[in-house]
């Protein structure tokens, strides 16, 4: 299974929290030289293969400026720059406007940036438009009067393709998109780009996060990118309207927002809205997401979905990560992740995210299907109501499969997970539930209502006075896990030797690797990680 391609061979003990599950020590920050110095972020891009013309000064205009290169080349022309400008900046004293197809690759000069002082917008591509930025830093952008002025770096009219490879962005404000913002369909591809201290907040727009916002009937495409410190109202790195959207071995670490999504915000992964007769797509896959916080739902991922939207979160750790009340309403849901849709969340670690409300890890809703799948939840809390790892407030069927959920609290009941019916079609497998407790009702420390035996599963303690099973057929039993670790790159515990989970889950049921992607044997065992795997995918 492709990682997020550590050059650091890491197993690092967090916390000895012993056979009871315990322990809440988090992993070392996701620096580059954790995850490896090339893996994410801006990196070195490769030179063109060949150039129309080259930059050669630093001037704002000029012979031999970027301002008057743009205007002596025609459409379709790629633009080098002169190795003399590495570490160069170059000063705007107004906006550069793109109105001709053009790549700019500065690949020839690194560290050349460009630098709106703080009182203008660096690059305007225009309606209609195919805009490729190589190599280039874009610090000082500002697009701000007070309501919905977009792209503080890059703003694209609507009908553009936007495509951003090795570029870093700093310190750029707009009251839509703080760094850049997509015009109305408009493809945007970005790969290797870092994005640190961006503000697309000030404004409160409901349309703008800190980093990059999109005006929706495109698609967005982010790989290999690191986001930190970004600000933003919905969704504080990353804001997608109305279009597909795709994020892959990704850091989101420290953002923040005054609204949903910390980290991401999307409203619907199809080009209608709720009358979509066709379902689009979500998928955020390999990703880190740490310290994001937000408010009202979703304090790192806030994924709305139409209904035929397929929602896929998959191999991402989501630690250390909130969402509290916005001061104007009771909503506090989802401290890792609110969403909805079809569903399928498949191995990934939810550890020491907060929710006000309800759900510290996870708050979904909605008719499904869902699939949880190969998951870890622990230590992950709710304050007031219930639901410590997942609130399941949902109408439609639920598997949850081979996954860990260990000493999660909710301050009213369920530190486990909560749901309204005990006729849902929820069914519970090969899964290890102990050690969840509530700060009220402890007859639901761990529970409310009892899920279907899917069989294979391991919970302790026994209920509390009338509490229910949390499943009818489980072994009755502590699960003796080991330590929190960082198991390649992933959160979670893994049976000691001799633990009852050894062989007990479902044999020949899906899933057939565990957390780590690793193949389960012919006797899995239960929970989310599979003690002596056979083969790394």
């Amino acid at each position: 299974m492709l990682r997020l391609a550590p050059i650091l061979v890491v197993a690092l003990l967090l916390t000895a929290c012993g056979s009871d599950g315990g322990g809440d020590a988090p992993p070392p920050s996701p620096t580059r030289p954790y995850y490896g110095p090339t893996d994410i972020g801006a990196g070195t891009p490769s030179p063109p293969a060949s150039t129309t013309a080259t930059v050669t000064s630093l001037a704002d205009a000029g012979a031999g400026s970027l301002r008057q290169t743009l205007s002596e080349v025609g459409p379709d022309a790629t633009i080098g720059f002169d190795a003399s400008l590495s570490n160069g900046r170059v000063q705007l004293t107004s906006t550069i406007t793109l109105s001709k197809d053009v790549t700019l690759n500065a690949a020839a000069a690194p560290g050349l940036t460009i630098d709106g002082g703080g009182a203008r917008r660096l690059v305007q591509v225009q309606t209609g438009v195919d805009a490729e930025f190589v190599g280039l830093a874009f610090t000082g952008g500002r697009a701000v009067n007070g309501s919905n002025s977009p792209g503080g770096a890059i703003n694209t009219g609507n009908d553009a393709t936007l495509t951003l490879r090795h570029c870093t962005f700093t310190n750029n404000v707009a009251d839509i998109g703080g760094a850049v913002r997509a015009g109305y369909d408009t493809d945007t591809l970005i790969e290797d780009c870092t994005f640190i201290n961006n503000d697309g907040g000030g404004a409160r727009n409901g349309f703008s996060a800190g980093a990059v916002s999109t005006n929706g009937h495109g698609v967005l495409t982010v790989r290999r990118s690191w986001f930190e410190g970004n600000t933003g109202h919905s969704g504080g790195a990353v804001y997608n309207l109305l279009q597909p959207l795709e994020i892959e071995d990704c850091v989101f670490l420290s953002n923040s927002s005054s609204g949903p999504g910390a980290a991401v915000f999307t409203d619907e992964g199809n080009w209608v809205g709720p009358s979509a007769t066709v379902g689009g797509s979500i998928a955020v896959r390999r990703c880190w997401l740490e310290n994001n916080h937000g408010k009202e739902v979703g304090g790192a991922l806030f994924l709305w979905a139409n209904k035929l939207d397929t929602v896929l979160v998959e191999d991402c750790v989501l630690f250390d990560n909130s969402v509290r009340n916005d001061g104007t309403s009771s909503a506090a849901k989802g401290g890792g992740l609110r969403t909805r849709g079809i569903l399928t969340v498949r191995r990934c670690s939810f550890v020491k995210n907060l929710a006000e409300q309800q759900g510290g890890g996870m708050w979904i809703d909605g008719a499904g299907p869902f699939l949880i799948e190969n998951c870890h939840f622990s230590n992950n809390t709710v304050e007031r109501d219930a639901g410590g790892a997942m609130n399941l407030n949902v109408s439609g069927p639920i598997l949850i499969d081979h996954c860990t959920i260990v000493s999660n609290f909710a301050g009213r009941a369920c530190g486990a997970f909560w749901f309204g019916n005990k006729d849902l079609d929820i069914t519970l497998r090969s899964s290890i539930v102990a050690f969840n407790t509530a700060g009220q009702d402890h007859a639901q420390d761990q529970i409310g209502y009892q899920p279907k035996d899917g069989g294979g599963n391991i919970e302790y303690p026994a209920p509390v006075g009338s509490g229910r099973r949390v499943a009818a057929g489980s072994l009755l039993t502590n699960p003796q896990l080991g330590a929190l670790q960082n198991l390649d790159y992933m959160l979670t515990m893994t049976p000691e030797p001799g633990s009852p989970a050894l062989g007990h889950a479902v044999p020949n049921a899906p899933p057939k690797i565990d957390i780590r992607g690793y193949t389960r044997d012919g006797s899995p065992d239960s929970g989310a990680v599979e003690r002596e795997p056979t083969v790394n995918q």
